[in-house]
């Protein structure tokens, strides 16, 4: 409608940004969006009939102005505090200057803006806070360092960030945690999260009933974490290990020397980052990135590289006492959140003698595992050897039906054992390899042993493995696809054996793969699976359309094109498939199937012909 028309600006981390550049966009564009507006059908989408009852308001233009005038210093602002690197002092400028821009707008809306500006001012305690902790920083001597501040602890923030901004910016480092009603990153959002998904290995409520098999769950799934190398383990089982790792809240009560062993050779967690918002207590108090950094006599600051910050529970534990000191501490058990007298318990525990010995046990267990010289050293050689046994076999197994699929060819025979005839190509693929591979002859030589019944050659690791394939690359087409965020689908139905539609869904889209020396452009289209179809109404299609696009996490607003056939229930103008997804998004345009309507239009010509009927 428009070609000279722009796309309308990337959102920006805060939402006031977004917005402000939305009015900006529309303000430098107004009689092209509006001709644009003009020309759509209100019957089409409730926003369409909204947009143009707004431009019919005699006020509008004037809104815009004012807007564009007076608040494009905001996203200045805005952009200038996400930068990291800025000081206390040069983010207080920034905010000061905007406050003053805004506070000097004329007229009754000026008036209005420096009234709530002035509101926002006192109620906001931590900002004046920080305004006196600047004045400080920069040589001040009229002001007092507020109550319960330190001179280390005020120091240490002259890189402080100001978190009307980084707030935001922390949402997106904990975003997985967060369900789509935009929940807050609470202390209870994030036990929940922690106790779903690790709900088939370990939870901190049940850690006490049954030690002895809390810890086999969570020593098996830690040692998943070790196998990284094999791409068959889901990046979500890697970010639970990880979290199991890291979080002593936890750990179950009773640590076996194996369990130990896997999280010495992880080592102490990294601190959390500084962006990060810590909770609240009762108390209106919390945690800080600067308890991390204990500050000696002559100032200097020394990392506290003990100390881990429980996610799930809003405590502090000692990495050190929690597996290894005997002695009954807090920081060692059930950790601390006395966030008042934090700095107090952390000075007092770090000097302790029971501390100094834990610290001590970990040094000597870390570098021995180091050197390979525990007292169960030849034990965790044969363990290592095993391991790796087991890795490169089913790295082979892998292998064998990657090239089944992908030459399309059958697994199975009418015998499932080893050396019988018509035992299917995937065991004689097996059997072939034995013959000039070390690995396959030693497992096939296993195999034939009555005495092991672990092959992971049977139908079942087949399917398994299958599926898990499966979902990585689908997974792979998904992260394609919304990279590359435009698509169309391409859409078709056939029943099966027991005379059940089932419809295939097909996406293309353009994906474009950059790298330093060029930019590589493809047009990609994928089969993305079979789809059981109950109803074959064009609102039963539909629907399970929309499920599905919802499903795969794949947004309807970014769909550009529609494929199917000719059908009434897939074209029809008003009720077909079609007409209903572009009722929700009316750039979504419908191109019939070339095939099938060469096939209707020869069908047509040869009816028409005389001499043919």
């Amino acid at each position: 409608m428009l070609p000279g028309l722009p796309l309308p600006p990337e959102p920006v981390i805060t939402r006031w940004g977004t917005w402000i550049e939305a009015v900006i966009f529309n303000t430098n564009n107004y009689e092209g969006i509006k001709s644009v507006i003009e020309k759509l059908d209100n019957d089409s989408s409730a926003s369409v009939d909204n947009c143009k009852k707004m431009f019919k308001l005699p006020t509008v233009k004037n809104d815009l102005t004012f807007i564009k005038i007076n608040f494009s210093g905001l996203i200045r602002a805005i952009t200038n505090l996400e930068d990291t690197k800025l000081t206390l002092l040069q983010s207080l400028d920034i905010t000061k200057n905007i406050i003053s821009e805004l506070s000097n707008i004329q007229g009754d809306k000026g008036s209005i803006i420096k009234n709530k500006i002035s509101q926002l001012y006192q109620k906001n305690k931590g900002f004046q806070v920080l305004e006196q902790i600047g004045l400080i920083i920069s040589g001040n001597n009229e002001i007092q360092i507020p109550e319960n501040f330190n001179p280390c602890f005020v120091a240490n923030m002259k890189y402080a960030p100001l978190t009307s901004v980084d707030v935001e910016r922390s949402f997106s480092l904990y975003k997985h945690i967060l369900t789509t009603v935009h929940e807050s990153a609470s202390n209870n959002v994030i036990t929940n999260h922690t106790e779903n998904t690790s709900a088939s290995t370990v939870t901190s409520d049940n850690v006490d009933e049954n030690p002895l098999k809390t810890d086999i769950d969570l020593t098996n799934t830690l040692a998943s974490l070790k196998d990284s190398s094999n791409h068959l383990i889901s990046s979500e089982s890697k970010e639970l290990t990880l979290i199991l790792v890291t979080d002593p809240a936890i750990w179950p009560s009773f640590l076996s020397d194996k369990l130990k062993t896997i999280i010495v050779e992880k080592g102490p967690p990294s601190p959390i980052d500084y962006s990060f918002v810590f909770p609240l207590d009762d108390n209106n108090r919390r945690f800080t990135v600067f308890n991390y950094q204990r500050c000696l006599s002559n100032g200097e600051n020394v990392p506290r590289t003990w100390l881990v910050y429980s996610l799930s529970k809003n405590v502090i534990f000692c990495y050190y006492c929690k597996l290894f000191s005997t002695s009954k501490t807090k920081l060692g058990t059930d950790g601390s959140n006395d966030w008042r007298h934090v700095s107090t318990i952390l000075k007092e525990h770090e000097t302790s003698n029971s501390h100094l010995r834990a610290h001590q046990t970990w040094i000597e267990f870390s570098s021995r595992l180091k050197s390979k010289k525990t007292i169960d050293d030849s034990n965790q050689r044969i363990l290592e050897s095993e391991k790796k046994y087991w890795n490169a076999v089913l790295q082979r197994i892998v292998s064998v039906i990657q090239l089944l699929g992908q030459q399309n060819l059958a697994f199975r025979g009418s015998s499932d054992q080893l050396y019988k005839q018509n035992n299917g190509n995937f065991l004689k693929i097996i059997e072939l390899m034995a013959l000039y591979d070390l690995v396959m002859s030693e497992h096939v030589r296993r195999t034939m042993n009555s005495k092991n019944k672990t092959h992971y050659l049977g139908k079942d690791i087949q399917n398994e493995i299958i599926s898990l394939i499966s979902g990585a690359i689908k997974t792979r087409i998904l992260n394609m696809v919304k990279e590359s965020k435009y698509y169309s689908i391409i859409l078709d139905c056939t029943p099966d054996l027991s005379h059940v539609e089932q419809m295939t869904i097909i996406i293309r889209f353009v994906f474009v793969e950059s790298s330093k020396k060029e930019s590589n452009v493809a047009i990609c289209e994928h089969f993305l699976g079979f789809i059981p179809a109950e109803s074959s109404t064009g609102i039963g299609l539909s629907d399970i359309i929309i499920q599905q696009l919802k499903d795969l996490g794949i947004p309807i607003e970014n769909m550009r094109g529609q494929g199917y056939d000719n059908g009434a229930n897939m074209k029809g103008k008003h009720s077909g498939v079609q007409r209903r997804i572009r009722n929700i998004n009316p750039r979504a345009f419908f191109v019939p199937c070339s095939a099938h309507s060469l096939n209707l239009v020869v069908n047509d010509a040869v009816k028409s012909s005389k001499e043919l009927r």
